[in-house]
């Protein structure tokens, strides 16, 4: 009897030790699949950064290009051409006296119609008949 139970407690542990390896075995392949799907994803996201940065250091470069070319264009409007500057500044004083005349003509014009309001009425026909 002690024999019988010494086998059946010797084979209930053996059937525990398979049965614990053979779970630990099973989270094992989990554990393993997981850190695959996890490898295989973070190198996806880290192709995805590249492409990312590829993409912002290209917008960078543009932004420099487009700097550059405000800047050039900039500095292209202050360099009038003299002659056109002397037009500019002559038309500009040309027009500044045609002000001053016409302020000066317009000032006249108020006195005269002041005076011609004030003064007598004038008939303003012969009379009929």
């Amino acid at each position: 009897m002690k024999r019988v139970l010494q086998k059946e407690l010797a084979m209930v542990i053996s059937m525990a030790v398979i049965i614990l390896i053979i779970g630990c075995e099973e989270q094992n392949l989990a554990g393993t699949k997981k850190c695959r799907l996890l490898a295989a994803e973070n190198i996806q996201l880290k192709t995805q950064l590249d492409e990312r940065d590829k993409k912002i250091e290209k917008q960078k470069e543009q932004l420099e290009k487009y700097q550059q070319e405000k800047q050039t264009l900039k500095e292209a409007t202050y360099q009038i051409n003299p002659e056109f500057m002397e037009f500019i500044v002559s038309e500009n004083a040309r027009m500044l006296k045609e002000n001053e005349a016409l302020k000066a003509e317009v000032e006249r014009l108020k006195k005269e119609l002041e005076e011609l309001i004030e003064s007598p009425k004038l008939p303003e026909g012969p009379e009929p008949l």
